[in-house]
């Protein structure tokens, strides 16, 4: 079955020599796909694996898999399942777009309108820097907003997005991912690599699980944010912070620009 998303990562030199991991998010009951690419070494095929929720957190997300797989270095192309993902970083960066804070707000003090498209302009917003055609993004983190069920009186503004899930200590959930962030940025997703950090909204109360999930470039931290089972049920896992790292991209005039990826969360 077709993935409902295939984008590459900007990732730490110790997680890919390439500095890129593809990722792609497809039914949870579907195989993981594999990449096909072509490069230095020919015709390849790349087998990806499963990032699995933490136990805890799994009932919030039993529609979505995540799969991932790190990219070798001297590929010129890259498809996951028939999409298009970038597959190098470019040997100079003229261009960055950066944006954040897309998530589109339902709390007690404010219900956006999610199906005006001015009104929550990530879509369009994604559209655009997909036209403009940038050699990286750089998206520093808030990516989900949605804090409680959409009121019956707000239908019409912030369905079909979901409720949080019954029973979970936080807000999110996969389907919520999809609506709140990875549908309407797909636009992107082929045409630049994108670094994603972690805002105070993927702290672990709010929308952690699914940043790690989906988001994080690391392997083998999916489970960070999942909830902690205690006698009166499951609570918040504590506050933590995930190590900084950082990679550099070549710029005009011989110089380099460093990027620090610094966990904010908390």
């Amino acid at each position: 079955s077709a993935p409902f998303a295939a984008f590459t990562l900007i990732a730490p030199k110790d997680v890919a020599e390439s500095q890129l991991v593809a990722r792609a998010l497809v039914p949870i009951d579907a195989p993981c796909p594999t990449i096909e690419a072509t490069g230095s070494q020919g015709s390849i095929t790349i087998d990806m694996t499963q990032r699995r929720p933490g136990a805890t957190a799994a009932p919030a997300f039993s529609t979505v898999l995540s799969c991932s797989a790190p990219l070798p270095t001297g590929l010129t192309e890259a498809t996951i399942a028939g999409l298009t993902i970038p597959a190098s970083l470019p040997p100079q960066v003229d261009q960055v777009a950066i944006f954040a804070d897309s998530g589109c707000r339902v709390d007690d003090k404010r219900i956006q309108d999610c199906n005006d498209p001015d009104a929550w302009p990530l879509g369009k917003i994604a559209e655009q820097i997909a036209a403009a055609k940038p050699d990286v993004i750089l998206d520093p983190g808030d990516y989900y907003y949605r804090e409680m069920a959409c009121p019956t009186e707000a239908a019409a503004k912030c369905s079909p997005g979901p409720a949080p899930t019954e029973g979970m200590p936080f807000d999110e959930n996969d389907k919520g991912w999809l609506y709140e962030a990875i549908n309407p940025m797909s636009p992107m997703f082929p045409v630049a690599p994108i670094a994603f950090l972690r805002g105070n909204h993927e702290d672990c109360g709010r929308a952690g699980n699914g940043f790690f999930l989906y988001f994080d470039p690391r392997p083998g931290n999916e489970a960070t944010c999942a909830p902690e089972r205690t006698p009166d049920g499951l609570e918040v896992a504590q506050p933590q912070t995930t190590p900084t790292w950082a990679f550099d991209l070549a710029v005009p005039t011989n110089r380099t620009l460093r990027v620090a990826m610094v966990d904010n969360a908390y």
